[in-house]
């Protein structure tokens, strides 16, 4: 939103992200994933959105609905996106990046390489530690930080000079980009120094990808909290629906409520129309390989599985 100059554009009226915001604004139904829903009502607790206010709220598979909103109310600063982030203000080695469209900016573009050098030594030292310490990939951090944080004070000392080179420029266009990737790097010393710094109620850990990329990631434990923040007080009817939202016997949404936070709420339980004890056979493979020590072996003799299954039901089976 930093980078879009909105009707003082020239491309406004044929914009395609415009003319698709036009058109949701005009209808009476949207059709959503969570992550969209949850990405729009994440971005609203800074002041921003994209979608269209909203009278009501229907969330199918509403049994997803925490673990799509610890991630999106979460946070999360990777090697990959600081990268990105640098790369696209300036790579000296391409000689590219929106600081290459302006003369006067030498200095900055000096303070972007030193604040990459910066990034690549937090990150290294950050992945030595995670590699004596993680458990398939993923290690949590407990109390502390295992290493000083020294690239979120860099990232704010860079997005105070692109602002000021920001100002100083007569190129309104340019200006209002390099104004936003300072924003944008001042949001990510603050999402940076949130994961560095434990916080009651949050989980926090570091994940290692392919090709030595790493990811930290801090998650609220309960959600409920937040998703009245942005969910419950905020609409005036919000409905959940799945086939999995009770549990235990008899049938409670107890745990459910205790986890999304909901303290007043109606319910109906409808209960299945399956004779289970007629309807239903379980059958255990011993002999299929187990998919998560043996992914490989599993897949491999998965195709045999479902073909006799399939052939036991005489056709009626659903296979996911």
């Amino acid at each position: 939103r930093g980078n879009c100059r909105g009707r003082a554009c020239v491309h406004y009226g044929r914009c395609p992200y415009q003319r698709s915001r036009r058109v949701a604004h005009g209808v009476r139904l949207l059709v959503l994933n969570h992550h969209v829903l949850m990405a729009d009502l994440a971005l609203r607790r800074s002041g921003g959105r994209f979608l269209p206010e909203l009278g009501a709220v229907v969330v199918d598979e509403a049994h997803d609905l925490e673990d799509t909103a610890a991630e999106h109310l979460g946070l999360r600063f990777s090697s990959v996106g600081a990268a990105v982030l640098l790369g696209r203000l300036w790579s000296a080695r391409r000689r590219r990046g929106l600081l290459a469209r302006s003369d006067g900016d030498e200095r900055i573009r000096r303070q972007v390489d030193d604040t990459r050098r910066v990034a690549r030594r937090f990150f290294a030292e950050l992945g030595t530690w995670a590699e004596t310490t993680s458990e398939g990939g993923t290690a949590t951090l407990h109390e502390g930080f295992p290493v000083d944080d020294t690239l979120s004070p860099r990232l704010r000392e860079l997005a105070t000079g692109l602002g000021r080179s920001a100002a100083a420029l007569s190129d309104e266009d340019l200006a209002l980009e390099l104004a936003a990737r300072a924003r944008h790097l001042e949001s990510a010393a603050d999402t940076l120094e949130g994961i560095v710094v434990p916080r009651d109620g949050e989980v926090r850990w570091v994940a290692q990808g392919s090709r030595g990329t790493l990811a930290l990631s801090s998650a609220p434990i309960a959600v409920g909290s937040l998703l009245g923040d942005v969910l419950w007080e905020r609409h005036r009817t919000v409905v959940l629906t799945s086939a999995t939202l009770a549990t235990g016997r008899p049938p409670s949404f107890a745990f459910l409520r205790t986890r999304l936070g909901l303290e007043d709420a109606d319910e109906l339980g409808v209960g299945s129309p399956f004779d289970y004890a007629r309807q239903a056979r379980i059958v255990l493979r011993s002999d299929v390989p187990d998919p998560v020590s043996a992914p490989g072996d599993y897949e491999a003799a998965l195709p045999a599985a479902v073909l006799e299954a399939v052939r036991r039901t005489e056709g009626g089976a659903f296979v996911l």
